[in-house]
């Protein structure tokens, strides 16, 4: 008898004759020296409840102090770690995402019209920028002072005045040139200004000049553009984004200097370039667990995918019973805590890595395994799970959790019956998940799934085979 160890690295994509295997609601974590395994896999954080109700989801999100500042419909509020909420007032559009940022004093917020709004945080008051000279603006930044813009449908980013975005100068202006493509977003990060266009990037720094404080850094401008506004984010001490490269393919990537990383591989690149639309992808990011997690949202289909900085391997996240997108849209660190926006309604949550649902809801963690075959058949004689075990809850359908396994034997393209083993109540820590007599093949491809509400916590499985 040979034993093979079931759970690895790849990713199922182009084909899951190449491979079947698949994380869905679970993480890989790496273990620098091997203890019982290499490898561990762990349920992904759950959401708790912070705000629950309306039928408005948030637009967009931004915590300043003590209070984190939520546009829903038409209107801007202001929460504190209490989730009391308070309605500060109105703004002219109430659908589509909004940009915010502060520079302290101020939060301004644009909505891709050509109106831009002004909170003073220390009046408490949100009024229209009214100067003429500002160019509207779909995407905002904050650098040395200055509120900076972009200038729908041009190359052009704009800058305000010192501390001050009331007030903005018409020749306050530069232009993103070195690609003839429009400008579609402006960030910041470590300091510097990243210009993101369709099919370019650039950065500029701000070198202090009196006629206009910010110039190109040489040696930034690279061909990888945006393929989606919303899914630039800050992750790992630099920013993630999808992108399209020269050739149109679209691939995940991760800022290395001015380099861009690719940190999607061939299988997922396979899987997205495949999708109907990826323009309206959205991503965030969230750190739980001693892991970092940059997240997409793929809007056709709805699908949630999530990328561990940590192990460097692409997980699904999904709700409920297997096949629904994740429920975070937005993400905003607020008082040691990471607040998510429901992509759905006015909820939101907080993520607890603790927690072994979403606002309750159950969800399930799925995993399937290498190939194993030969040209001849294969008996299984058995095959074992190394779990955490006992980890019933006192009471309810979670008080006896069950895991449960599924064989293909065509390469994961039908699944047989599902079989199940008990992982223990409470306290029964002797438990294991074993099943015996699978019998011949040619080939074999293991499923295995949990749907209860406890710890899932996999050390790793194997099948002893002949």
């Amino acid at each position: 008898m040979s034993r093979f160890t079931l759970f690895g690295v790849e990713q199922t994509g182009k084909s899951t004759r190449v491979t079947a295997q698949e994380r869905i609601n679970v993480y890989a974590e790496l273990r620098p020296e091997e203890d019982r395994t290499r490898m561990s896999f762990h349920q992904r954080p759950g959401l708790a409840a912070f705000k629950v109700g309306g039928s408005l989801p948030a637009r967009g999100m931004h915590a300043v102090g003590d209070l984190i500042y939520v546009v829903r419909g038409d209107t801007l509020y202001s929460l504190d770690n209490a989730a009391t909420e308070t309605a500060i007032d109105t703004i002219g559009t109430s659908t589509g995402r909004v940009d915010m940022v502060d520079n302290g004093f101020e939060i301004l917020i644009v909505d891709g019209s050509a109106t831009g709004y002004i909170y003073d945080i220390v009046a408490d008051t949100l009024t229209a920028i009214v100067d003429a000279d500002f160019p509207g603006a779909d995407t905002c930044a904050f650098q040395g002072g200055r509120f900076l813009v972009n200038k729908p449908a041009t190359g052009e980013f704009y800058i305000s005045a010192s501390y001050d975005g009331t007030s903005w100068d018409a020749l306050e202006f530069a232009t993103a040139e070195s690609f003839s493509d429009d400008l579609v977003r402006v960030y910041v990060e470590q300091g510097e200004v990243i210009l993101f266009g369709e099919t370019s990037m650039e950065a500029w720094s701000n070198i202090g000049a009196l006629d206009f404080p910010y110039a190109r850094i040489d040696g930034s401008t690279v061909e990888w553009g945006l393929a989606a506004r919303w899914s630039v984010a800050s992750f790992g001490n630099t920013i993630a984004w999808l992108a399209k490269n020269r050739t149109g393919q679209v691939q995940v990537v991760r800022l290395n200097g001015y380099v861009p990383q690719v940190i999607s591989n061939p299988e997922f690149d396979g899987i997205i370039n495949g999708y109907n639309s990826v323009s309206g992808t959205t991503g965030h990011t969230f750190t739980a667990a001693g892991h970092t997690f940059y997240v997409l949202n793929f809007p056709d289909p709805q699908v949630t995918w999530a990328f561990d900085l940590q192990s460097g391997l692409w997980s699904k996240f999904e709700y409920a019973a297997l096949g629904a997108r994740h429920r975070a849209e937005i993400s905003e660190q607020f008082i040691n805590k990471t607040i998510v926006s429901d992509y759905d309604n006015g909820n939101l949550y907080s993520v607890d890595a603790e927690l072994y649902t979403d606002n309750g809801v159950g969800f399930a963690r799925q995993l399937q395994s290498r190939h194993i075959f030969n040209e001849e058949f294969i008996t299984v004689g058995r095959l074992w799970v190394d779990m955490q075990t006992g980890v019933g809850m006192q009471t309810g359908n979670s008080s006896d959790p069950q895991l449960m396994l599924q064989v293909s034997k065509d390469g994961g393209s039908t699944w047989g019956p599902e079989r199940w083993a008990d992982m223990g109540k409470i306290g029964v820590r002797g438990t294991r998940a074993v099943w015996r007599r699978l019998g011949r093949a040619y080939e074999w491809t293991f499923r295995i799934r949990n749907a209860d509400d406890v710890k899932f916590a996999l050390a790793g499985a194997w099948v002893d085979a002949g």
